[in-house]
């Protein structure tokens, strides 16, 4: 009754890379780090058993994983520990989907806060990893993180990007986040100008693997009942009018200014959308992948189910996708450079927006299908 998800042949195809990675271009000596909260034990053997089931061709061997555990963990039921698990195996396994050849680094935090979750970044960006991918952000953030912690998150992002590691993080689920709270103000850490933001959009793969349609996601859901007390099998009358559920994160900062590379890329209507802000500001994200959680990637994770703890195979989708998808493109992109006598990326977004001036049809502009 469910649209199983996308499988990793089918994303690295869509994306322009399954030739390339079967001709050895598949990040082969980089190393990209993964950032949640926690570590689930099974992390490793999940995923060697989802690419066994789904991608056999490319197995995730054990020299290709190194697992930095917290030493201690705490906060377990405010942060809902075993509820980073999926995200955890979808990061590991989005990676390695389009990256097969790279060495993944799983560096996992204590519990769930910015105090804790901030060294853990800092592990991994000093880690001689060349990509860090960050599947989560504090909601609304840009406003309520607050000058500390920003200035905080900023010395560890730029020490990145002076030491050519390159940094993504998800840039959140909510869109504009006005639906949900009222407020229209993006996630925080997306919105520093030193890391690139990664949004989400809708991908089509059709029957021959290609990309067949991309445009921003955005999900509605009307419900047709919504009583506890009658059969809402039978309800034919919807209960509610269409409502926002979901979709790609973004918006331009309260905190940042406009930082150099976005000058005459980014519309000024955007940039300059904040009243309250001097000038014009930091809008994010800065590049997007496929989010839709209606679609998404099929992942494999141990799971505690009524009748057993056993593997189980469901959908997993958000920017939470995004991010580590585009972390093993960018490893694949690393190991070309290497091979070529290159540095690494490093900090992309000026590459980015200055190869978006120079090669606009380089890249898909995600706008609406009518």
């Amino acid at each position: 009754y469910d649209i199983c998800g996308y499988k990793p042949s089918q994303m690295r195809s869509a994306y322009g890379l399954g030739r390339s990675v079967r001709r050895g271009n598949n990040g082969r000596g980089v190393t990209v780090a993964i950032v949640d909260a926690y570590d689930s034990p099974t992390l490793l053997q999940d995923a060697q058993h989802y690419f066994h089931l789904n991608d056999p061709s490319h197995p995730l061997r054990s020299g290709q994983f190194t697992n930095v555990e917290p030493t201690t963990i705490g906060n377990v039921a405010t942060c809902g520990a075993s509820g980073w698990y999926p995200e955890q195996a979808l990061d590991v396994e989005s990676v390695h989907t389009m990256a097969p050849g790279a060495h993944i680094e799983y560096v996992g935090a204590q519990d769930c806060f910015d105090n804790n979750l901030l060294p853990a970044v800092n592990t991994a960006v000093t880690s001689g990893a060349s990509v860090v991918t960050d599947s989560w952000g504090d909601t609304l953030g840009d406003i309520f993180e607050g000058a500390a912690g920003e200035a905080a998150f900023d010395a560890v992002f730029e020490l990145a990007d002076s030491t050519g590691v390159s940094v993504l993080y998800s840039s959140g689920d909510d869109g504009d986040n006005f639906a949900d709270f009222g407020i229209d103000a993006p996630d925080y850490p997306a919105t520093s100008p030193y890391i690139t933001a990664v949004g989400g959009t809708t991908l089509e793969i059709n029957r021959w693997g290609s990309d067949a349609g991309q445009y921003g996601w955005s999900t509605a859901k009307q419900v047709l009942c919504t009583s506890t007390t009658t059969n809402c099998g039978s309800a034919t009358t919807p209960a509610g009018a269409l409502a926002w559920q979901a979709g790609g994160g973004g918006g331009t900062s309260y905190s940042y200014a406009e930082p150099s590379y976005q000058v005459g890329v980014v519309p000024s209507a955007l940039a300059n959308r904040n009243d309250t802000v001097e000038g014009a500001a930091r809008v994010e994200p800065d590049i997007s992948m496929d989010a839709d959680a209606q679609s998404g990637l099929l992942i494999g994770l141990t799971q505690v189910f009524p009748n057993g703890t056993y593997y189980g195979q469901f959908k997993e989708g958000g920017t939470s996708l995004a991010s580590p998808l585009l972390a093993g493109v960018i490893a694949d992109t690393d190991q070309a450079a290497k091979a070529r006598g290159n540095a690494v990326l490093g900090f992309l977004n000026p590459v980015l927006y200055g190869n978006y001036n120079k090669y606009p049809s380089a890249f898909d502009d995600i706008v609406p299908p009518f």
